[in-house]
């Protein structure tokens, strides 16, 4: 099949991203705040169009996370967590999947192991399948819940952002992961009265999609980083529920390295002191495992030895599989 040759449109498009860049010389804007305090030292790039897409671990190095709830009111019986996820390719056939990007239309089976809440104490082990612009299942209701019903499809869903299939750059936006189930209740009550029924009938009972933008590009010492931000609304604006979201994404090994998701939810719920009020959650969630592409920085290391508790969840649960 011969490649697509690019239109007329595609060019000017093109000429209005680059002519602006040659005449004024495209001086890149240094890193925002939330990008420094995660990547010291980060350095901004000019300008230009990436491809971003994800990639499978390798057998030798499956990825590991850690992952930090945290609330300003926690709901009632919640407290603030800190719970890992480890994926990797089966042990029972772990070779075979190709370096670089996960092939378009293709996934990946993986295993996703979770050791912390709302799963017995020896662990949870999961089927997941990787794919180059997603991964799932993936919880559609993960924005905009104030606690988590399923740790395990909330984790690939706010940690790995839907990405785009075409080229973009700094300041381009696309549509990612569709926002469903009891996320579309509120869409169509009034946020002030928290009424339905017949004089609501107009408001729609349904939301978008997240909202995913590339704020930037930024070099690092092991690879370019992608910084990514999303934004999900059921339409009520600061009345309702939102969530805002930062990823940083290694460009080159094609993996989330850091995501911080914080969920507003401002329809009152049952706190942990018994009354109800609004509550707002912050998902932070960053790699552990050292390989290629995490960064030599305070945010990606283990100081508490969650990367050697996952490795005996992973190899108990892994055993257990085979002893079936």
């Amino acid at each position: 099949m011969s490649a697509l040759r690019p239109t007329a449109s595609h060019l000017r498009c093109l000429a209005a991203f680059l002519l602006p860049c040659a005449a004024a010389g495209c001086a890149a804007a240094p890193p925002p705040a939330w990008v420094e305090a995660v990547l010291p030292g980060a350095r901004p790039v000019p300008p230009r169009f990436v491809s971003l897409s994800y990639q499978a671990p390798t057998a030798d190095c499956p990825f590991a996370y850690a992952i930090a709830v945290d609330y300003d009111t926690p709901p009632l019986g919640e407290e603030p967590s800190v719970s890992g996820a480890l994926v990797a390719l089966p042990s029972s056939r772990p070779f075979g999947v190709r370096p670089g990007p996960i092939p378009a239309g293709r996934t990946v089976r993986a295993d996703l192991f979770y050791k912390g809440v709302r799963v017995a104490p020896r662990g949870a082990r999961r089927e997941v399948y990787l794919g180059r612009h997603a991964h799932g299942p993936a919880a559609p209701t993960a924005p905009c819940t104030a606690r988590t019903w399923d740790p395990m499809e909330d984790f690939l869903a706010l940690a790995f952002p839907t990405l785009p299939r075409a080229l973009v750059a700094e300041g381009t936006s696309w549509r990612g992961a569709r926002v469903e189930g009891r996320c579309n209740k509120t869409a169509c009550i009034d946020p002030d009265t928290y009424a339905g029924g017949r004089e609501n009938h107009l408001r729609p009972c349904v939301t978008p999609n997240v909202e995913e933008t590339l704020a930037g590009v930024y070099e690092t010492d092991d690879g370019p980083v992608a910084a990514i931000e999303s934004r999900w609304s059921d339409g009520h604006g600061e009345k309702g529920i939102w969530m805002e979201r930062r990823v940083l994404l290694s460009i080159e090994h094609g993996r989330t390295l850091h995501a911080a998701a914080t969920i507003h939810h401002m329809f009152p719920q049952p706190t942990f002191d018994r009354s109800f009020g609004p509550i707002t959650r912050t998902v932070t969630i960053r790699a552990l495992d050292g390989c290629p592409g995490v960064p030599d920085a305070p945010a990606f290391r283990d100081e508490g030895g969650l990367l050697d508790d996952l490795d005996r969840t992973r190899k108990s649960l892994s055993d257990a599989a085979r002893t079936r």
